[in-house]
């Protein structure tokens, strides 16, 4: 049997004795001699060309007197001791086939999910514990002091970066000497972006007319000092595949800062107890991506920008659409600290970050699977917008009843989570929810753009969205903090039907009966749902028992619901459980 006829390997084949071998990542083609060792790296592992031994046989190439190509195995968190495989001989090498492989390959990205899944609930769920604890120990002006001390941050991470991150990820050849020269970049923009931000930080404390804010700027922006340093280390772990060792790190430093900002708060510590949570966080979580992440690739003194141009040409145009969708998620924060003040700004960012905590969680479930799945059939459209469609009506089935029982029992939650000093964060809490139900229906727009490859139709939508933002936001504040929040729920009401005229019809070809009927069932089942749980709640004296007669009351109405009208969800909610 010929050399071609042995057990598959990839990337390199069986091959007899100086026959060509070609190299599956830079593209060289070697002549294979017993004796010699050819080196190739990738995400799996070491590809060696082992030279045949008398009295080994690993099949017929060995038999015939060729050198075979192995796939040894990289020490990693997480690999098993032993290979799946067939062993050739000391020294650790395994000879795994084409489906081995792909079954590793799968199982680690399927592995990646769920840890990235565990670590998006442990932040959701932490968040959540973090915001109830530290509501009871500090004022609403130490939030909304964080508040803007956190979108200034985050705006400047994004020109910290410069897409970087994603260049790296998305190009396959990227050579030692570049990630070098990209590692010094960051360094270098991090502190530019600092020195930037530290000589802001006095006029934006001006701007808002809060001395506090300068200090509370300047030690925030040490991440900016600290996190370039980690940066590419994070970016080759992801590319690597290992979202296990990630999540554990994020998780990790994260738990750390909290734990350290509620006992600053404890100790008197007021607004520096988040500030220096914050920095703590990003400097373990750094520490730790650095540790792990130098057995990937370990930078050197060097130092070319002309190799690395083609990079920042990637990141321009992502690099814009991110910040431009930054600054329409946060304006809100940024106006209503100058407009209304940071006490009332702390009470909007308190009730805000309540209400968007579900929609973390249920929308990437959906949207994880509905983007593939629509780039797949993205040349039939009929499939492509009953996917769509279908998305639209499971993200709103979801969030509809849930946002439904928030706006219900705001009063309930509040106290319970976080005092009674914060009961005039109720109606913002009401209105945002409602808001935030609405939002979440624009969700799968973005899949949508990235399945049809439409990018440059979104980033011009979001630049509308920037133009109109503020003037609503304005318009708002004039009847104060609740006055901005019915503004936003207004306006995303208003943008509905552009978005299905200018987004959704032109990509999936949705009517306007279809797309709305989607969201017509779970609508009323959250409306049923409602007013049933107001009316079990009524009849129940205390604050929890009444939480708890009213949701088991709502969930109720919107099964009985669901299964009268809505029964595709259900089955497919079951199924997806099923899957786990």
């Amino acid at each position: 049997m010929g050399a071609r006829s042995a057990p598959r390997l990839l990337p390199l084949h069986a091959v007899r004795a100086g026959a060509p071998v070609e190299d599956g990542r830079v593209r060289r083609r070697h002549r294979a001699s017993p004796g010699r060792v050819l080196h190739h790296h990738d995400a799996e592992g070491e590809l060696l060309q082992l030279p045949s031994r008398p009295g080994t046989r690993p099949g017929a190439a060995a038999a015939a007197g060729g050198v075979l190509g192995v796939l040894v195995r990289r020490a990693e968190a997480g690999a098993p001791a032993r290979p799946a495989g067939r062993r050739l001989g000391p020294g650790g090498l395994w000879l795994l086939r084409d489906g081995k492989k792909k079954l590793n390959l799968r199982q680690r990205a399927l592995s990646g999910v769920r840890w990235t899944a565990a670590e998006n609930l442990f932040n959701v769920v932490s968040g959540i514990v973090f915001i109830a604890v530290l509501a009871r120990l500090l004022q609403p002006q130490a939030f909304g002091l964080m508040a803007i001390a956190a979108v200034v941050l985050g705006f400047s991470q994004f020109f910290a970066d410069m897409g970087i991150s994603n260049g790296i990820i998305h190009r396959q050849d990227v050579s030692e000497s570049q990630l070098s020269t990209l590692y010094w970049v960051n360094v270098a923009a991090g502190l530019v972006v600092f020195g930037v931000v530290v000589a802001l930080a006095g006029p934006l404390a001006t701007f808002y007319r809060e001395p506090e804010l300068a200090s509370v700027i300047m030690v925030a922006a040490l991440t900016l000092l600290v996190q370039p340093f980690g940066q590419q280390f994070g970016v080759l772990l992801q590319k690597e595949l290992h979202f296990n060792l990630l999540a554990r790190i994020g998780m990790a430093s994260r738990f750390c800062g909290l734990v350290a900002a509620v006992l600053l708060a404890w100790s008197g510590a007021g607004v520096y107890s988040l500030v220096y949570s914050a920095v703590l966080t990003a400097a373990l979580e750094t520490a730790l991506t650095v540790v792990f992440g130098r057995r990937i690739h370990r930078p050197r003194l060097h130092f070319r920008p002309a190799e690395v141009r083609h990079f920042f040409s990637f990141g321009a145009w992502q690099m814009g659409e991110a910040v431009i969708n930054f600054f329409n998620a946060n304006l809100d924060s940024l106006l209503i600290g100058r407009l209304a003040g940071t006490e009332a700004l702390g009470l909007y960012s308190v009730a805000r970050q309540l209400v968007m905590r579900p929609a973390e969680i249920v929308n990437p479930i959906v949207t994880r699977v509905s983007t593939p799945v629509m780039a797949k059939v993205q040349d039939d459209l009929a499939r492509l917008r009953a996917i769509y469609l279908q998305t639209i009506n499971h993200l709103s089935s979801l969030n509809f009843p849930i946002y439904a029982a928030i706006a219900v029992f705001a009063r309930e939650i509040t106290l319970l989570l976080f005092g009674e000093k914060w009961l005039a964060a109720v109606p913002l809490i009401q209105i945002l929810a409602a808001y935030a139900a609405v939002r979440s229906t624009a969700n799968p727009v973005g899949s949508l753009l990235l399945a049809r490859g439409r990018v440059r139709r979104g980033f011009w939508w979001n630049v509308g969205l920037l133009v109109l933002l503020p003037a609503f936001i304005a318009v708002g504040a004039t009847w104060g903090v609740a006055g901005v929040a019915w503004s936003l729920l207004a306006m995303q009401c208003l943008l509905l039907v552009p978005g299905w005229l200018l987004l959704v019809r032109p990509l999936c070809g949705a009517g306007f009966r279809q797309y709305h009927a989607q969201l017509i069932v779970p609508a009323l089942a959250a409306a049923a749902a409602a007013l049933a749980g107001f009316l079990a709640a009524s009849a129940v004296p205390g604050t929890i028992p009444r939480l708890a007669a009213g949701l088991a009351a709502g969930a109720a109405v919107t099964l009985v619901v669901y299964r009268a009208w809505n029964r595709e969800f259900l089955e497919a909610l079951a199924a997806m459980v099923r899957r786990g």
